[in-house]
């Protein structure tokens, strides 16, 4: 809830009421989606879990997930102290002025909100922190693949025992590239998981934090135009830092989350393909084709992808409006 920066403006009550509905409705929503999706969140650990297990038991590697929950919180730390930081200086300037009643109203809404887009972000990064692992296995792959090509090619050894290593590795490839292919499904469903037990929110909240960025910058406008109090100026100010700090954190997660799961497929392009084995190159080209159709993406209930395309357009969306809001200002005071 916002209040009034000049109680005489209609259009700054009309946008006011614009993020009071806002904000009740994003919180509303993230309630009853947190209620209806409480199983599937839990879902969320237990493919954790799994995709853990299978990295231990087909490939060989333990995920370290003492440095992941380092990495995880090291995160959300900085996040979390820039928002207390400022949560303690706008307190200062918001105390003893009108807007010390309207502050408290709206405390437990406005930090709910940031809870549940950080609880999102942090899904995100223990997806982007296998990923990773998935990579890096990958890569080491594809070196392993040239690395044996080269000594097949400068050793001159017997065709009979050339051909069943070549045999032999070929069998290997196929149990590691299944696995690979399982564990990227794994995090298919994982990103799956996280867009249903975080859709709807997503989509109320960057609804709301773009009302009202857009408002704030609108009453920044009409603060700075009208010579207000500093305090004024400073509440705008510190109600729009903190909502880009928000939005570009999660864009900047979920536009990992899709780079990586690109990666994964421009990895798979480069492997090596077997002029024996067929079936080993069918499955190659099944597990590419199934990246292609099985991006890596999370979305707001599917109406739009949260990355950096988001922020641009959110970016060039508030200009526009703002531009529209100062028009019918203008328009309004010569009535």
């Amino acid at each position: 809830f916002v209040k009034n920066v000049f109680e005489d403006s209609k259009l700054s009550s009309l946008v006011s009421g614009l993020v009071f509905v806002s904000q009740s409705v994003a919180h509303i929503t993230t309630i009853i989606q947190s209620i209806l999706t409480k199983e599937k969140q839990f879902q969320i650990f237990t493919s954790y879990n799994e995709i853990d297990n299978d990295f231990k038991t087909k490939l060989n590697r333990t995920v370290n997930l003492r440095n992941i929950r380092v990495h995880l919180l090291n995160k959300i730390s900085i996040i979390l102290t820039i928002l207390i930081l400022n949560m303690l200086i706008l307190i200062n300037f918001i105390i003893g002025t009108n807007f010390n009643t309207v502050y408290w109203y709206s405390f437990f809404t406005v930090q709910s909100l940031r809870l549940r887009v950080i609880q999102c972000f942090s899904y995100i990064i223990l997806v982007n922190e296998r990923f990773d692992i998935l990579n890096e296995i990958l890569l080491n792959f594809i070196k392993e693949q040239y690395n044996y090509k080269k000594r097949i090619f400068t050793i001159d050894s017997v065709n009979s025992l050339i051909e069943n290593n070549n045999n032999m590795k070929s069998n290997k490839n196929i149990e590691t590239i299944l696995a690979l292919k399982h564990i990227y499904n794994g995090l298919w469903d994982t990103v799956n998981l996280i867009n249903e037990c975080f859709g709807w929110s997503l989509l109320s909240i960057i609804t709301s934090y773009f009302l009202d960025f857009t408002s704030n910058a609108y009453w920044l406008f009409m603060a700075i135009e009208n010579m207000a109090e500093p305090e004024t100026i400073w509440k705008c100010l510190g109600t729009m830092l903190p909502l880009i700090l928000i939005i570009g954190y999660l864009s900047w997660g979920c536009q990992e989350c899709s780079n990586k799961g690109e990666r994964t497929g421009n990895l798979v392009n480069k492997l090596e393909k077997s002029n024996e084995n067929e079936k080993y190159n069918a499955l190659i080209s099944e597990f590419s084709l199934q990246i292609i159709h099985e991006p890596i993406s999370i979305t707001a209930n599917g109406f739009f992808n949260i990355n950096f395309n988001l922020l641009g357009s959110m970016a060039a969306a508030t200009v526009t409006y703002l531009v529209i809001l100062i028009q019918f200002l203008l328009s309004e005071r010569t009535m």
